[in-house]
């Protein structure tokens, strides 16, 4: 998985987890798939890989401001 990608995925987990993002317009397989993730995540936020994930977007944006634009 690209650094993008992950960032990506990290992104939708805050949206989903933080924000309650809706996901029940999405595709079934795009759902099932992004469920699993937050699932996983939510199974032990305190895994060191699962907040890592959770995270990663905020650290590349606040270390990397260039990325943003």
């Amino acid at each position: 998985m690209t650094n993008q990608e992950v960032v990506l995925i990290s992104i939708i987990l805050q949206l989903i987890v933080e924000g309650k993002a809706n996901t029940n317009n999405l595709s079934p397989g795009v759902k099932e798939y992004l469920e699993g993730v937050v699932e996983s995540f939510l199974e032990d936020p305190e895994n060191e890989a699962s907040a890592q994930l959770y995270h990663f977007a905020t650290t590349v944006f606040n270390t990397n401001k260039k990325a943003m634009n």
